[in-house]
């Protein structure tokens, strides 16, 4: 895998270009999206927020190999002392196992090139797809906890490479 090209079957995994903020921003602005991940932001915030994914290779576009639609987005944040993996998709795309191809690529990418000892990832203990995704990608669940006023479960995977610590 090179670092600056991640491609799945079907996906292609692009660095968040100026061209792409305007579809992107859609999904911080699309309530369906937003319906586990604390609502819908305002477009200004959401504008600005998708700005500063542009270029950084921890952030992803997930493009559709085929039609070269725009599908959403995979990240990678740091979260405390730890690596984040999260996703955006737009509703067109659920269920069609491009969430878990995705972002699948994304956490290989942080093992083998960010040297990421775990990555974790946060979820609406209500949102019952996340929680599965999570759990098909070999995540552990690790604790729930309050944020955003709603209950939020954190799985968690290591690096392979690195002995658990």
């Amino acid at each position: 895998m090179e670092q600056g090209h991640l491609e799945t079957a079907r996906t292609t995994l692009q660095t968040v270009r100026a061209d792409q903020v305007g579809r992107l921003v859609d999904l911080w602005l699309d309530p369906r999206v937003r319906q586990h991940l604390g609502g819908v932001v305002s477009k200004d915030v959401a504008i600005q927020r998708v700005n500063s994914y542009v270029g950084l290779e921890t952030h992803r576009s997930v493009i559709h190999r085929e039609t070269e639609l725009m599908m959403g987005i995979v990240m990678l944040t740091t979260r405390e002392e730890d690596w984040e993996v999260s996703y955006l998709f737009f509703p067109e795309f659920w269920g069609q196992g491009f969430a878990k191809e995705s972002t699948t690529k994304l956490i290989q990418f942080g093992f083998e090139f960010l040297a990421c000892k775990r990555i974790v990832a946060v979820t609406q203990s209500q949102n019952l797809r996340s929680v599965a995704l999570l759990k098909s990608l070999d995540m552990e669940f690790c604790r729930t906890f309050v944020e955003y006023s709603a209950e939020q479960s954190e799985y968690s995977l290591r690096n392979p490479r690195f002995r658990a610590s």
